[in-house]
């Protein structure tokens, strides 16, 4: 089954606050630009798919994809900061967590391949942080104003990375 799709000369869409869980296409989108995604939860597995095609600029700040891979064909401008994820994604990257070994950290990335350190109920799909995550204030400066749940960020002495403000 598939999640979201974008195709044919979309521009300027922001895709923001969903959980796609158990699907294995989570996220496919070609021939279109500039397209950000933010505080989406993507779980625990599936495939990010960029077709072809794409340009400008494609980010994503503030999602949570365990499990998820990412099949690049294009190349746009990739940037990804305060995300929770499975992989190193393409492109520019600082300020994520990695959930397994990764090489090529870059400013402000670690690795943390114990999901119950990030989550309250990693099991039951529950994505928030707990009090002592290392999520916490652990992110950057992006232009998101809000968590998943709507809740202002950052409540603490800085960002959290992932969907979920503490």
């Amino acid at each position: 089954s598939n999640g979201i799709s974008i195709y044919s000369e979309s521009s300027n869409i922001l895709i923001s606050g969903n959980r796609i869980l158990n699907v294995n296409s989570p996220l496919t989108y070609e021939a279109s630009s500039d397209l950000t995604f933010t505080n989406n939860i993507i779980a625990p597995s599936g495939q990010v798919s960029d077709w072809f095609g794409m340009s400008g600029t494609v980010a994503f700040y503030h999602n949570v994809f365990l499990g998820s891979n990412f099949s690049i064909s294009s190349s746009p401008n990739y940037i990804f900061k305060n995300n929770i994820l499975a992989q190193t994604p393409p492109g520019a990257h600082s300020y994520n967590i990695f959930v397994k070994s990764v090489g090529n950290l870059q400013a402000g990335e670690q690795v943390v391949t114990d999901l119950n350190r990030l989550f309250v109920n990693p099991a039951a799909l529950d994505f928030s942080l707990k009090i002592d995550s290392p999520a916490l204030d652990a992110g950057t400066l992006v232009p998101v104003g809000a968590d998943i749940s709507g809740t202002a960020r950052p409540l603490g002495a800085g960002f959290d990375i992932g969907a979920y403000e503490f």
